[in-house]
């Protein structure tokens, strides 16, 4: 791809590099292709100990945060579908 047209985040395989984030808040964002977009933002964000997804839409499975070995804080306030969320946290297979 060119300057002109850069690689989408699907293409690149990820969306930010900031290896030395510590706290992220995502809020009130609705994204249809939330099942690849949220592994690929905090796939690369190995740091992170704070992550807020309040009012985040169609934030249903987070089996990806079991990567994230710093998390020690989730906020999950208003997220619309937090019974299916719920469902997967019970069986995610923490290391």
């Amino acid at each position: 791809a060119n300057q002109n047209n850069p690689l989408s985040f699907d293409d690149r395989g990820y969306i930010l590099k900031a290896p030395n984030l510590r706290k992220l808040a995502i809020r009130n964002l609705y994204i249809h292709r939330e099942k690849r977009y949220f592994p690929l933002l905090l796939g690369t964000l190995p740091n992170l100990t704070d992550l807020d997804l309040s009012g985040c839409s169609d934030v249903e499975n987070l089996e990806y945060i079991t990567k994230l070995n710093n998390l020690v804080s989730l906020t999950l306030h208003n997220v619309l579908k937090f019974k299916t969320l719920c469902l997967t946290f019970v069986n995610l297979k923490l290391s």
